[in-house]
């Protein structure tokens, strides 16, 4: 039955609330149904061999096994969780490194190794396996170098520890080790100086890198990439550059909490009409709406560190996708990167970009609480308002009306966050499969 109050402006009856829903929703719990059973036929034949043990129960055996985490609805998650990465650890010989699945070969990308065992000579941009040169334009289109070199350091730091992990397997000597330290090290100090910067045809950082340290440290540098895939280098590297951008962005926030707080301590006593609807409504003051903002960045900066700590876990050793066939010492080298734990599978290891989808989320939010200051600065700051009073030097003006005094600063952090949950939208497409 449709009420008079429940018609549109056209008059057309609104239908009722969860109607289509409730029409759908056998369909969708069938389709449930059918993605629950094909996860356990495809867990129970993984579990065949093997006996779990369920608060106490045995499970069937083989088909009819069925994982704790398929199980009741009142399940303790916190336990299936662990039960579930217990379970990964004993099944998958896809651990990243000496543990995971062995690759065929110790050069870049799949390369074979040289003779000696040494692998990693000659990259796959530049080796023997292509005929002629690259065209231009695709020469152009293939480099990321616009995007990825401001990585260097990142990539500078992970090669370093890199060449200390070669060391202890014996596949880079003392004196090579040090060579590549020292190159490292000139490089670094050339990079900063302005003296050296990328070709165009060095397609990425890692190869710009690579190619200037043979240079300083001849077959050394060239042999750096051992036991080593861009695929495990570039995650690497990002995992490194994310975690510092949120440590600076952190110190930003408590910066800006801090004016907040200062600004909330001079104003208790300042009344400010509280608007609903844009419509003043109730006697606030000054500092418990700035103190509103205090809380926002609090918890944005919560969410910040949570991205931050899913930075913290190391790919390194993973190569291109499947593990290694070098005994590397992941565990000193994410101690040395500062990372936390290394990652448990290869393919999960550089495959994969949820810790960058992490922090998009978390600057999302971020943004938007910033769009809704920049917003109430941009009202407070009108002649109708005339609350607050910005100062020339985050003022902008007219170029034909000399009386202006536009809220620029205020509108470009307005502004910001669309951008942010775009990029965030848009990360969350390329990364769907």
């Amino acid at each position: 039955m449709v009420r008079p109050a429940d018609r549109g402006l056209q008059g057309v009856p609104l239908p009722e609330p969860g109607a289509g829903h409730r029409r759908r929703a056998p369909e969708v719990i069938q389709g449930h149904l059918r993605a629950r059973r094909a996860a356990q036929r495809v867990l129970a034949l993984q579990l065949q061999a093997r006996h779990l043990h369920d608060r106490g129960r045995v499970l069937a055996r083989g088909r009819g096994g069925v994982h704790p985490a398929l199980g009741p609805a009142h399940r303790d998650l916190g336990a299936d969780r662990q039960g579930a990465r217990v379970d990964a650890r004993a099944l998958g010989r896809g651990r990243a490194g000496a543990r995971g699945l062995r690759d065929e070969g110790g050069g870049r990308d799949g390369e074979p190794c040289d003779p000696a065992g040494r692998g990693g000579g000659v990259s796959v941009a530049r080796s023997g396996r292509f005929a002629g040169e690259r065209a231009p334009a695709f020469v152009a289109l293939n480099s990321s170098l616009a995007l990825d070199w401001r990585l260097w350091r990142e990539d500078i730091e992970g090669s370093v520890a890199h060449a200390h992990a070669l060391e202890k397997a014996g596949v880079l000597s003392a004196a090579e080790r040090r060579a590549v330290e020292e190159g490292l090290a000139a490089l670094g100090r050339e990079i900063e100086a302005g003296a050296f910067a990328p070709r165009d045809e060095d397609e990425d950082v890692h190869m710009a890198i690579e190619r200037r340290l043979t240079e300083l440290a001849g077959d050394a540098g060239a042999r750096l990439h051992t036991g080593r895939s861009r695929n495990d280098q570039v995650v690497t590297d990002v995992r490194l550059h994310l975690r510092r951008v949120v440590e600076r962005q952190d110190g930003v926030l408590g910066a800006l909490q801090g004016v907040l707080l200062g600004r909330a301590a001079d104003h208790v006593e300042t009344l400010l009409p509280a608007y609903t609807h844009l419509q003043r409504a109730q006697v606030t003051s000054l500092a418990q709406h700035l103190l509103a903002y205090v809380w926002m960045l609090d918890r944005d900066r919560g969410r910040l560190a949570a991205a931050r700590d899913a930075c913290l876990e190391l790919p390194l050793g993973a190569g291109a996708a499947v593990g290694l066939n070098y005994e590397l010492d992941r565990e000193a080298v994410a101690a040395e990167l500062g990372f936390d734990r290394v990652a448990e599978n290869s393919i999960d290891a550089v495959a994969s970009r949820d810790f960058v989808l992490d922090y998009l989320a978390a600057a999302a939010q971020l943004g938007s609480h910033l769009s809704r200051l920049g917003a109430e600065l941009v009202l407070w700051s009108s002649a109708e308002f005339g609350f607050v009073r910005l100062p020339d030097a985050f003022s902008g003006g007219s170029s034909i009306m000399p009386q202006k005094r536009n809220p620029d600063a205020a509108e470009l952090m307005r502004a910001a966050a669309p951008r942010l949950a775009a990029d965030l939208g848009g990360l969350l497409g390329v990364l769907h499969g």
